[in-house]
């Protein structure tokens, strides 16, 4: 499990860099989530890193709330790392909104969707929209296989197909409807 949390971490850094490059007036642009702007999908992607730490009963800096969405990140993702990092956290038993399991196995939602909408950001905000490789591989393994739940409203579009050289991220990226 240390080799899935070192690589959250690392998408974590990923969504901190963007973040920290939005600017006053990026907060209003457009993205490509049908009906969010930039602020909508950083509360929504803060709120998304809440789930599976709360499953395990975190409590604090967890729900962190405030006008500086950069200083809520930054509290919040410490409080996420505490929970998950913690001895035996991710052996543990949640509750989930779509269901009861480990939360190693609910933890995939979360981040995959953190890994997503750091590519979500980076174009609305003109910064690099590149991903780690590894981790877009992790995410499209876990997400192939449930396709099907993945495309209910408020998730993810249709799939597309990716071009025949698409690399990894592109392959994502096509899974879960994102034009690139």
């Amino acid at each position: 499990m240390t080799e899935v949390l070192a690589l959250w971490q690392q998408v974590g850094d990923g969504f901190s860099d963007r973040l920290s490059a939005v600017r006053s007036d990026d907060w209003s642009k457009a993205t490509c989530c049908d009906g969010w702007d930039v602020a909508a999908l950083v509360e929504h992607a803060i709120g998304a890193q809440r789930m599976v730490p709360k499953a395990l009963g975190a409590t604090g800096d967890i729900d962190a709330t405030g006008d500086d969405p950069v200083e809520v990140w930054k509290q919040v993702r410490a409080a996420a790392d505490a929970a998950l990092s913690s001895p035996g956290a991710l052996e543990q038993t949640v509750k989930l909104p779509f269901g009861e399991m480990r939360a190693a196995d609910g933890f995939g939602f979360p981040f995959g969707d953190l890994l997503i909408h750091t590519w979500d950001l980076a174009r609305a905000i003109g910064a690099n929209d590149r991903l780690i490789p590894e981790a877009c591989t992790m995410v499209l393994a876990q997400y192939e296989p449930i396709d099907a739940l993945l495309r209910g409203p408020g998730v993810f579009g249709p799939r597309l197909e990716p071009a025949p050289e698409a690399d990894i991220q592109d392959q994502l990226l096509a899974f879960v409807g994102r034009q690139v």
